[in-house]
């Protein structure tokens, strides 16, 4: 509840992190209603594949994001935030992700996370309010170039898959 209408609060009373398992459960454990409902709509065969498979690239991605942002916030603002510091804090930035698995509510769950991740670096980690917006953004800019290079990459390589992509993108529309 304080991750949606008291973030202040929220990252003020947070502990220092103290290794990544608590923070991966925590994490987890927000992960896991989105991936239990695509479950019970695919079946109990799917669940055995989509929880532990989502679990992992959620957690994979996360721990990449924050190490990303503990990067960034030493290099760029010599705030002295670790990759666990910062993990934490996106473990703790989680709780949209427990709203998200709604076709609608996943861009607002999206932005709303993001903001969870720059009211922690701010509260928490102790960066300035611009500092950790400009490494918010950098961070989507870079992630935004990575996956044009990854589509540009996919079109050039493999022409057959890249149509297949788009007639499946049309039927969605």
């Amino acid at each position: 509840i304080a991750a949606l209408f008291q973030p202040g609060r929220l990252f003020t009373d947070m502990p220092r992190a103290t290794g990544f398992r608590d923070s991966a459960r925590l994490m987890a454990m927000y992960m896991s209603l989105p991936l239990l409902m695509a479950s019970m709509l695919t079946g109990i065969i799917s669940a055995v594949v989509i929880v532990p498979v989502g679990l992992a690239v959620g957690l994979g991605t996360s721990w990449l994001w924050a190490a990303w942002l503990a990067w960034a916030a030493r290099t760029f603002t010599g705030t002295p935030l670790s990759t666990m510091d910062t993990f934490q804090i996106c473990a703790y930035s989680a709780p949209p992700l427990a709203i998200a698995w709604g076709p609608y509510m996943s861009p607002p769950m999206a932005l709303w996370n993001l903001f969870l991740n720059w009211r922690g670096l701010v509260v928490h980690g102790g960066m300035g309010r611009t500092s950790a917006l400009g490494v918010i953004i950098a961070g989507i800019v870079g992630l935004a170039a990575i996956i044009t290079i990854l589509a540009v990459l996919l079109y050039l390589l493999v022409p057959a898959n890249m149509a297949l992509l788009m007639d499946t993108v049309q039927q969605l529309q």
